[in-house]
């Protein structure tokens, strides 16, 4: 498939998609430095735009005719690092999915931090409607990155969209693409020692260091764990990662921290940039280890997309679809009177149907009983088959109706109570100064990663 990616900063998700197979044809972003290193290291077919400009980036794309549009629109406005007030940057969300709707591309593929879901956010909802509204079938999935491929505890939020799909149509696919247990910094690191010089992943005295000591600190948010072990993934990374401990990270540890602060090893942009999954080979160039950083911060993890596209194109081929689960067996045996035996066949026949559709599942149910019956073989069948799997096609977009509405009543009955219990007068919290001057309050140590919002942005506890 041929992609064009936007916001493409230095290139992570463009090489993720590569190395899954996708032809990249072109990349986008403002920042020139960025630009610079894609082009040094991805390819030469990287261009600086500025991407809110849709009556100059939409022509260039429509003479590229991608079959997909991929992208990480800038997060920092969604976090709780930044003002949490979504600003002119959240806005550049909606110009992605404009850019979209206009040149309509089969998929696109969406990388943001997972705070773009919140309740109090507008601006990913007014997208995903403008979506839905153009005919994309939209699957969001939060994942756990230290679960696809980098060992790095990193939640990010995964939207997928193909035209004439239902909503979630990737979605168990996606979770399924997850390793069972989380990928840690030593397993990450581990072929670089002990085995034949590997070209994509050498050994490295910077890596050694890291693993030797057995212990890394990066600079936490508020409230947050700065220690961790070697055996666990890393925490997200920012902009400061990379930033020894100083000041009261030195005198103030966390209940959690695995070792004090400076018996740790030293972490440089080198090795954040092998745990946010760049290959030894990458080449970094920029003014100075803070701009470094932040584009080291700003990427998107390639061996991540990497599972992804791979997710993508499996269903794109047809070689993979989601089958009916076992609810819709039960939701035919009580709700329709059948019997098993009844319902087992009309599972099976949804599955048939479904392969026979290269796994695609329509929004439309009167689209994909169409396209049932204009794929190859199909009118060679029996007409008492080919009844079978229109039914059954229309029994399962009954019960995934069905599903969804209850679904949507429980979440508007979530809403109705919280809007309830804000109406309701808060009784202030007493606060003790001489607490408050010395520091943390002992029981605000509720999260090991602190109130940690996942961007790049300088809201840190500073001495």
């Amino acid at each position: 498939m041929r992609v064009v990616e936007l916001f493409c900063g230095a290139g992570g998700m463009s090489l993720g998609l590569k190395r899954a197979g996708f032809d990249v044809v072109a990349a986008y972003d403002n920042n020139e430095d960025a630009v610079k290193n894609y082009c040094r290291n991805v390819g030469p077919h990287a261009h600086e735009a500025d991407l809110s400009n849709l009556l100059l980036i939409v022509p260039k794309l429509l003479e590229l005719s991608p079959d997909m549009i991929c992208g990480g629109p800038p997060c920092q406005d969604y976090s709780p690092a930044g003002s949490g007030v979504e600003k002119e940057n959240a806005k550049l969300t909606l110009a992605f999915a404009l850019t979209i709707v206009a040149v309509r591309p089969t998929w696109f593929l969406m990388e943001n931090v997972k705070e773009a879901l919140g309740k109090n956010k507008k601006t990913w909802p007014q997208a995903r409607e403008v979506l839905k509204n153009a005919g994309y079938g939209i699957t969001e999935v939060v994942i756990d990155c230290s679960r696809y491929g980098v060992p790095q505890a990193r939640k990010r939020l995964i939207a997928v969209g193909r035209l004439g799909e239902c909503d979630g149509f990737l979605e168990t696919a996606i979770r399924e693409a997850a390793t069972p247990k989380q990928l840690t910094i030593r397993q990450a690191f581990s072929n670089t020692f002990g085995r034949m010089p590997d070209p994509d992943n050498p050994w490295n005295p910077e890596i050694a260091e890291v693993i030797a000591t057995g212990h890394v600190f990066t600079r936490p948010f508020y409230n947050g764990r700065g220690v961790r072990t070697v055996d666990e993934p890393f925490a997200t990374i920012t902009r400061t990662s990379a930033e020894p401990p100083t000041g009261r990270f030195r005198s103030q540890t966390h209940p959690r921290d695995s070792a004090h602060p400076t018996d740790t090893a030293a972490m440089t942009p080198y090795v954040m940039s092998r745990l946010q999954g760049f290959p030894h080979r990458w080449k970094w160039s920029a003014g100075n280890d803070r701009d470094l950083m932040q584009m080291i911060a700003n990427a998107v993890p390639a061996p991540v997309i990497k599972i992804i596209g791979e997710v993508i194109a499996s269903r794109q081929e047809g070689s993979s679809y989601q089958p009916a689960d076992e609810r819709f067996l039960q939701w035919l045996v009580r709700g329709g009177h059948r019997s098993r035996d009844t319902a087992r066949n009309i599972k099976s026949n949804v599955g048939r149907a479904r392969h026979m559709l290269y796994g695609r599942t329509f929004a439309d149910i009167t689209l994909e009983i169409a396209a049932l019956e204009k794929v190859p073989g199909f009118d060679t069948l029996r007409t008492g088959t080919k009844s079978d799997l229109r039914q059954a096609l229309r029994l399962h977009r009954e019960y995934r109706d069905e599903i969804g509405r209850k679904g949507q009543a429980t979440e508007d009955a979530t809403q109705e109570a919280d809007r309830t219990l804000r109406r309701r007068p808060q009784r202030p919290r007493r606060v003790d100064l001489d607490e408050m001057m010395a520091g943390l309050l002992p029981n605000e140590y509720h999260s090991e990663g602190g109130n940690s919002p996942d961007d790049i942005m300088d809201k840190y506890v500073t001495i």
